[in-house]
C-alpha cells in the first residue's frame, strides 16, 4: 500500500469523509444507526443511482463538446410515474433523490457506497458475537 498520497486525493477523500459524517447526522436516531435497518441493498442501491446519474451528466457533454447531435441513451432510467426519481431509487421514508451536478453526485455515492460498507462491518461483527467468537 503507498505511502503517500497526492494532496488532491487526500481533499476528495476528506469530501467524502464529510458527505458521510453528514449522512450520519442526518440518519442518527437516539444513538441507533437507520442504516442497518435497510438491509436489502437500498444504500447500495441509491450510492448506484447517484454514481450513474453522474455518468449520464458526463456523457452528455461529452456529446456536447464534440458537437454530435446523437442524443446518448441514458445509463440511469427513470421512472415512468415519477421521472424525477430513478426507477432503481429505494422506497425509503425521508430519502430523496436529488439531482445534483456530475462531482456532487459522485461524492455522494462514494458517501454511500462508505456507509454500506461500514452497515456490512457492523453486521459482520454481530454475526460473529452470536456465534460465540465475538467475546
Amino acid at each position: 500500500m503507498p505511502t503517500r498520497t497526492r494532496p488532491e486525493t487526500k481533499a476528495v477523500l476528506a469530501e467524502i469523509g464529510e458527505a458521510r459524517l453528514c449522512l450520519l447526522s442526518e440518519n442518527a436516531y437516539q444513538g441507533e444507526l437507520r442504516d442497518d435497518a435497510h438491509d436489502a441493498g437500498e444504500i447500495a442501491a441509491a450510492a448506484g443511482c447517484y454514481a450513474l446519474f453522474a455518468s449520464d451528466q458526463l456523457l452528455e457533454a461529452f456529446h456536447q463538446r464534440r458537437g454530435s447531435t446523437v442524443v446518448p441513451v441514458p445509463r440511469l432510467v427513470m421512472n415512468k410515474r415519477d421521472p424525477t426519481v430513478p426507477d432503481a431509487w429505494p422506497a425509503w421514508t425521508g430519502g430523496n433523490f436529488y439531482r445534483l451536478q456530475s462531482r456532487e453526485a459522485l461524492v455522494a455515492a462514494a458517501a454511500l457506497c462508505i456507509a454500506e460498507i461500514e452497515r456490512l462491518d457492523r453486521l459482520a461483527v454481530r454475526k460473529l458475537k452470536e456465534s460465540g467468537y465475538g467475546r
